[in-house]
């Protein structure tokens, strides 16, 4: 008496509907036996063959000869069971902005619309809730389950709750995809202190003391282009770790006694 969507997800679990009294009879016989735990349950081998390259639960993984998946997550798997060609995350990393939301859209619905036991994602409307469009607590792991398998993200069992459409599940992918500026930025003047590092490390031969300047160049050019943007103005930096001191309002003679200080050690 289940839904079809129901049917349509147990059939992907390789379990075959069981008439009511199919299911009397067998926990009637269960009863009967010495062992503690049974599961009176038809089972599909042949669709537990076919999940063999999505997602058998354990406790069936010694009834296929299947190989399970490749921890290459997303690549396509070969006859073989091995997978070839590149995971899902280096074919939409190489996408640029536009491309990738779109990829990473058409994804999510198309997850979607399997959990569901939909033919097409096209019916998926990516700004409704997913509970609207049929998901339960059962839809909502099943598509967890799904979308970490191919991104090998560990994304939380309460994600389709905490992001309840396909719009909202894509921008939270693209959020893990691209870090955020702050990261970026951070990872910007991590590069630059390597950068500064290995300079001053090779300063006492010609090309590093070219360097040298050429860099403490572009910093002083920052420095102003900040201070320009308000974020540098009377905030002198600390003396005590060989910084310069905030230079919006220097006078000459100040400019030119910190360039001999900095140039002079």
């Amino acid at each position: 008496h289940l839904a079809g969507g129901d049917l349509a997800r147990l059939a992907r679990a390789g379990v075959a509907p069981m008439p009511t009294e199919e299911g009397l009879a067998l926990f009637d016989a269960a009863l009967t036996t010495e062992q503690p735990v049974l599961v009176p349950m038809r089972l599909d081998t042949a669709g537990l063959r076919r999940g063999a390259e999505a997602d058998i639960p354990p406790v069936f993984a010694d009834l296929v000869s299947a190989r399970r998946p490749h921890h290459d997550q997303g690549a396509v798997p070969s006859r073989s069971g091995e997978p070839s060609g590149p995971s899902w995350l280096e074919r939409v990393g190489v996408l640029r902005d536009e491309a990738r939301h779109e990829a990473v859209m058409d994804f999510v619905r198309d997850a979607v619309a399997t959990v569901l036991g939909h033919s097409s994602p096209v019916s998926i409307d990516a700004q409704l809730p997913l509970q609207e469009i049929g998901f339960d607590s059962l839809t909502a792991v099943e598509l967890r389950n799904r979308l970490n398998r191919v991104t090998g993200f560990q994304l939380p069992t309460t994600l389709a709750f905490d992001h309840p459409s396909v719009e909202a599940i894509a921008n939270h992918l693209l959020n893990r995809l691209a870090p955020n500026d702050e990261d970026r930025q951070l990872a910007a003047l991590d590069a630059l202190d390597q950068l500064v590092r290995s300079i001053a490390d090779g300063a006492a031969d010609k090309d590093g003391a070219r360097m040298r300047r050429l860099v403490e160049q572009r910093l002083r050019e920052a420095t102003a282009r900040l201070a320009g943007a308000g974020l540098a103005e009377d905030t002198p930096l600390d003396a005590a770790d060989g910084t310069a001191p905030g230079l919006v309002h220097a006078t000459d003679d100040e400019l030119f006694e910190f360039l001999d200080g900095e140039i002079g050690s």
